[in-house]
Order: C-alpha cells, then structure tokens, then sequence
C-alpha cells in the first residue's frame, strides 16, 4: 500500500537528478533571455513601447529612499540600453556555463539576480504566470546547488524540504490552473466546450492550432476531461512515494507536450516539465535490481527527450497564419 511520506528534512542524494534539473533550467533560463535580448529594441529601448530607463525614474520618484526594497533591480546603478544589453548577454553566458555543469551555484544565481532585475522593470511584458514562476524556481534551485567553481560536485546531500519545496510549487501551479478554469463560472469549462472555441480565441494561435481545431467535438470534449482530471487529480499522487510521483510526471509532461504543439506560451510548459524533474529519485532498492532499474532509466528519459522536442520545435511553436 503507498502512503504519504512527509519526512521533509531528512537528507536525501539525488545527483543525477539535480544535474539534469539544473541543465534543463539552464535551457529556460537561455531561452527567456534570448527572447527578452531579440525583442529588447522594441520593447525596452529608450525608444521603445516601455522604456527601462524611463520606468527606472518613475520608480525612483514615486518610491522615494525605499525604491530599492521595494523593487530590487541592477539597473538602478545604471539603465542604458548598452548596459541592458550586455547584461542579458551575460545571462546567456551563463546559462550555457550552468549547462556544462561549471559552477552551478555562482551560475545559478547571478540568472537569478538578473531575471529578477529584469521583470522588476519589465511592466506589462512581463508580469505572466510563467515570468514570476521561473523566478520561484530559480531560487529553488539555488539552494540545491553545491558551492564549488569546477563541475557539478554533489557530495552534499540536500534537506529534503528544498526538494519538496519545488515539489509543492509544481503542485501548486497544476491545482490552481484547474481552479481558476472551474471556479471562473464559465459554462464552456463546466460543459466541457472550452476546447472547442480554445484554439482560435488563444493569444497567439500557431499554425498546428488550426488543424487540431478541426478534430471532431468528441475529441475536444475529452481533451477537457483529460485535462482537468490530470490539473486537478493528479497532482495529489506527488504526495504517495515513488511511484505516484512518476505518474504524476509523466502524465504532466504528456499535458505540457500538448499544449505546447497546440499554443505558445513561451518557455511555459518546457519550466513545468523541467519542474517534473524534481519528481524523480534514484533509490538504493532501485539500484539493486536490473529490471526496475531499467524502467526507471526509461521512464527517466522521457523528460529530457521531451526538452529536446520542445526545443527543436521552438520555431514551429510561434504563431503563424
């Protein structure tokens, strides 16, 4: 029988698993970045839609001596579009370093440092779910990550809480997302119609968006179904061992497959799959026998595979007519 197991503050060694949350967070945080450095001109340029240097001065006047708790960012010391610039450049320096392995903290950190600048003054474009989500997980991961400047040193064990820490925000995220679709009174979430209006009222509808809208209502109906049971369900498996937890990613990142080949919304669904990392664990009893051992490599292989998909399929996502 599985059962809860809540012994959050026992230590726990899953380096293999850190490493590939660590590279698969190296990925959306290269991702994020590059896109924000590709659109900065327009966006964020003293000659764009919301000028950062402009926002930098509204912010310092209205908030007085407290400008700098209130809304942490680098670029208070300066706000220069060549400064901004570089500045992302530099995260993607490091996001490639942090997937070499090299210096996972210090990597870590600085991305979190910089992200966090940039969203603070990034206004309207970038205060989504996902922006504020890659955040959260990026200081989650800071706490997992050994101090050492040369390749992925996981001597030290890490509490479990922090591995659980990751594991509630996935939880979180999933729960609310069902939440917010059966609690907003919308008859076509209750009916199970949602999916059939989705795919062209969607922000930014891609070209497989249109052929899936095709598919008979039957389809989209139990696409609903799916979706809900699994958003709203299957998160409670996180909290019954091991193999609940497999479940649960596996089932997340057929979701998050989904919904990327039919909408983009941006490095979204490739941070939750990332998150799904943080589910899996390497145990001794597992190491000890040849067939389990084997499932659990494969089953293990379906996320990184997943990133790779998704990564290879980043142009076909955007939307096109």
């Amino acid at each position: 029988m599985i059962i809860p197991n809540f012994k959050f503050f026992k230590k726990i060694d899953n380096s293999p698993i850190r490493s590939l949350l660590f590279k698969g967070l190296a990925i959306v945080y290269f991702m994020a970045l590059l896109s924000l450095l590709s659109q900065f001109d327009g966006l964020f340029s003293s000659k764009g839609i919301l000028p950062i240097s402009s926002y930098i001065s509204y912010l310092i006047s209205i908030l007085g001596d407290d400008y700098i708790s209130k809304v942490p960012t680098l670029f208070y010391v300066y706000s220069g579009d060549v400064f901004i610039k570089l500045c992302l450049v530099f995260g993607l320096v490091c996001s490639v370093i942090l997937f070499l392995g090299r210096a996972p903290f210090y990597m870590l950190l600085s991305l979190w440092v910089l992200y966090l600048s940039v969203v603070n003054v990034g206004q309207a474009f970038l205060s989504f779910q996902w922006d504020i989500l890659l955040i959260e997980v990026g200081f989650i991961a800071i706490l997992m990550a050994p101090i050492k400047i040369g390749q992925f040193d996981f001597n030290r064990t890490v509490p479990k809480v922090v591995i659980w820490a990751l594991r509630l925000v996935l939880f979180r995220v999933m729960i609310s997302s069902a939440l917010v679709k059966w609690g907003s009174n919308d008859l076509n979430w209750q009916n199970f119609t949602a999916l059939d209006y989705h795919y062209w009222t969607q922000p930014l509808p891609h070209i497989l968006a249109f052929y899936v809208e095709k598919l008979p209502h039957w389809i989209h109906k139990g696409s609903v179904i799916v979706m809900l049971l699994i958003e709203a369900v299957v998160p409670f498996l996180i909290f019954f061992g091991r193999k609940g937890r497999l479940t649960a990613a596996i089932l997340f990142t057929i979701l998050m497959e989904c919904v990327f080949w039919t909408g983009n919304y941006g490095f979204f669904n490739i941070l939750i799959v990332v998150m799904c990392i943080s589910l899996f664990d390497e145990p001794d009893h597992v190491k000890n026998n040849d067939s389990k051992l084997l499932f659990f490599k494969l089953s293990k292989t379906i996320i990184p595979c997943s990133l790779i998909v998704l990564g290879l399929s980043l142009e076909l996502a955007r939307f096109t007519p």
